[in-house]
């Protein structure tokens, strides 16, 4: 009979972990993946659990791992549970900011946390070292781990609530700064459940793929759920994909995956080049979620209109919807939907354009629409609102400001409109190019700029400067750009931009590439985009 440790999010993960499943981690100086059963990680959990105990000297203090998924990182998840601590993933150092800086920024990050031991490797761990974030916290490298060994026979978890903290999770600061969510072991666990059940998950067959950073909700998600399932799971460090897109392929091919997930800029650029792949078997595959980014559905029709030399089953794309404050997913299509979209009429200044449908609300979710002012005028046949969500598994609040109770409605900063129950997101509310009485979502223009040649695609911006009197704002456009011909492509960007959107940029400003500020899992900070161009 399993003991109780009081989570129920740990309770259900350990409820799982006595099967064979396996856990793979792709080495990336190697290639190689390296594989322990998730029994033997829950093992070095308890050895874990049992040395915070046993150094209580910050009794509750919450854990960090840093950076790329590694065994003993994962371990230390289960045991700051164990431990009762709750836990978060940091980004690790990047090559889009000085390692400098990013220690400078992480030490602080780990004092607003309360944090007390942190789990990493590498030139991370030194660079944190080096900015004194060891006096305050301890610093933990995989060798030190390595040598703790669990007492399984007198291992006792400290117990703790549904209710307490299990995750601090980080929103992705790429429309803004970024702020930090806080979920409870409940709310994570009823938010696990309503995924597997949507995606009618088989733990005897099914097996996870991912290369998704895991301190992003979406990555973190493909982690839990292996372990929560105790399927076999493969992850994949960011950092590896950003090196060599198209080993995705590889991966899942060598995996033999039936569920995988990835942001749109992914699968756009993956169906854009797909002619350079060879050798790929992705017949297995039977969910492919598309989340975390605006969808371009051109761009996923494209992927699976390519992939499908491949076996690719174009039926698991899965167009979903999800942020951190809902510990990630709030809308999520039934599996072999497909690809799903709605047509909205051209315009005297726009042509037809595809919208994607992203699936029925979660199990536990109610997805509402509130009226806007934002929304006026966006798409006149179409009851357009701010999307407001309540769910079983939304967060308790964001880190220094009250709490938030369970059944508040949360507001998504996104406008939308459902068709047939299924939601429709248009673009956020705070995001919206207002030029000539005009609103004009940046993603059209984006989308319209990322088909011209040399243009690198998901590496657009657009935003609105003001002119000099009221009423005469005017649009820029910034792209990288690795073509030639840059006068050409600049007057194709503004041809293109004219006949799908209906307005003529002011600027085209073409930038080298990689020179463009993102987050660490490689979004665009358009924020920072703005304010160097305006």
């Amino acid at each position: 009979m399993q003991v109780s440790t009081g989570n129920v999010l740990l309770d259900a993960i350990k409820a799982n972990l006595a099967g064979s499943g396996t856990l793979r981690l792709l080495n990336k100086d190697t290639g190689e993946w390296e594989a322990r059963t998730w029994a033997a990680l829950y093992e070095r959990s308890e050895a874990i659990a049992a040395r915070l105990l046993d150094e209580d000297e910050t009794p509750g203090a919450p854990i960090a791992v840093l950076g790329e998924p590694r065994f003993d990182g994962i371990a230390a998840l289960c045991g700051a549970w164990l431990a009762g601590r709750a836990a978060t993933v940091i980004a690790g150092p990047n090559r889009f900011a000085g390692v400098d800086i990013w220690a400078g920024r992480t030490r602080s990050q780990l004092a607003s946390l309360g944090i007390s031991h942190l789990f990493g490797q590498g030139t991370g761990l030194a660079a944190l070292a080096d900015a004194g974030a060891a006096e305050s916290v301890r610093l933990i490298g995989a060798e030190t781990v390595g040598s703790w060994r669990s007492a399984r026979s007198s291992f006792q978890p400290r117990p703790t609530g549904s209710a307490d903290v299990a995750v601090y999770q980080g929103t992705a600061g790429s429309t803004g700064s970024s702020k930090t969510v806080i979920l409870s072991a409940e709310s994570t666990l009823n938010h696990l459940n309503a995924v597997v059940e949507r995606q009618k998950f088989d733990r005897g067959s099914d097996v996870l793929c991912s290369w998704l950073p895991l301190y992003h909700d979406m990555g973190l998600t493909m982690l839990l759920g292996g372990l929560l399932t105790g399927a076999d799971t493969w992850l994949a460090p960011t950092s590896a994909f950003a090196k060599a897109p198209f080993d995705w392929l590889d991966w899942l091919t060598e995996s033999r995956a039936t569920v995988t997930a990835a942001p749109n800029f992914a699968y756009a650029l993956l169906g854009r080049y797909a002619r350079v792949a060879k050798n790929a078997d992705l017949g297995s595959l039977r969910f492919a979620v598309n989340g975390g980014e605006p969808i371009d559905v051109e761009a996923s029709e494209r992927f699976g209109s390519e992939l499908a030399r491949f076996g690719f089953p174009r039926e698991s794309i899965a167009a979903s919807y999800g942020l951190a404050e809902a510990a990630c997913g709030v809308t999520m299509p039934a599996p072999s939907s497909g690809l799903r979209f709605d047509v909205l009429a051209a315009t005297a200044t726009a042509p037809d354009r595809k919208v994607a449908l992203l699936g029925e609300p979660l199990d536990g979710v109610e997805v509402r629409l509130r009226d806007s002012a934002h929304a006026e005028g966006i798409e006149a046949d179409r009851a357009v609102g701010e999307v407001e969500f309540r769910s079983t598994g939304q967060m308790s609040g964001y880190l220094g400001d009250p709490a938030i109770p369970a059944d508040e409605w949360i507001s998504t900063g996104d406008l939308g409109y459902l068709v047939d129950g299924q939601l429709v997101v248009c673009g956020r509310s705070k995001e919206l190019i207002m030029i000539g009485g005009r609103n004009i979502f940046p993603h059209d223009v984006e989308r319209a700029v990322d088909t011209v040649a040399g243009v690198r695609a998901g590496n657009v911006v657009a935003l609105s400067a003001a002119g000099g009197r009221v009423g005469s704002d005017r649009l820029i456009v910034v792209a990288e750009f690795a073509g030639a011909d840059r006068e050409a492509a600049r007057g194709e960007i503004a041809a293109r931009t004219t006949a799908e959107c209906g307005i003529t940029p002011a600027l085209v400003e073409l930038v080298e590439p990689n020179s463009l500020p993102k987050t660490s899992s490689g979004k665009l900070r358009r924020v920072e985009v703005a304010q160097r161009y305006r």
